[in-house]
């Protein structure tokens, strides 16, 4: 009986677990404080003073799709200097973010999440993932795809430019 009872209920935590899926838009930011391969600590979904959004990038080392859209990437948080932080969130531990960055030479903010505590609670379960927050800590845009195209980098500059 007590077996019944167990599975049943562990069933129905995967089933609400299922429903509840990632954060869309509108829905506020998990807050979830991870470390990052420079040393730092903070909350991933932090919108810096200044600037109006913090962009996720859910990506992986080991992800063909997330190496073919680091460039564009790269060039997105360029052009949001002084606007928004462009940040990458990788299952990887320190060393392999650093090789990673170091072999695509991107310089963007990364953070560990080798206990998939963002994931998680971002609902990725895919990579690559995008998330745009806004500095009331609402996610006002998501995608899930394969690379990041040049559209939806101009598309997020957009938003984050109020266009």
């Amino acid at each position: 009986m007590f077996n019944k009872f167990l599975s049943i209920l562990i069933s129905s935590l995967f089933v609400s677990n299922a429903l509840l899926g990632s954060p869309g838009t509108n829905d506020r930011a998990p807050e979830i404080q991870l470390p990052f391969v420079d040393g730092s600590s903070e909350s991933i979904a932090k919108v810096y003073p200044g600037e109006t959004h913090t962009v996720l990038e859910f990506s992986a080392y080991a992800c063909k799709w997330c190496r073919l859209g680091m460039p564009t990437l790269n060039d997105l948080a360029q052009r949001l200097v002084g606007k928004a932080t462009v940040k990458i969130i990788t299952p990887d531990s320190k060393e392999k973010s650093k090789k990673f960055l170091q072999e695509l030479g991107i310089n963007l903010p990364t953070a560990y999440d080798v206990d998939f505590l963002a994931f998680d609670a971002y609902g990725v379960t895919l990579t690559p993932h995008t998330f745009v927050i806004d500095q009331s800590g609402l996610i006002v845009f998501t995608h899930q795809d394969k690379e990041l195209t040049q559209e939806v980098a101009d598309h997020i500059y957009n938003i984050v430019n109020g266009n």
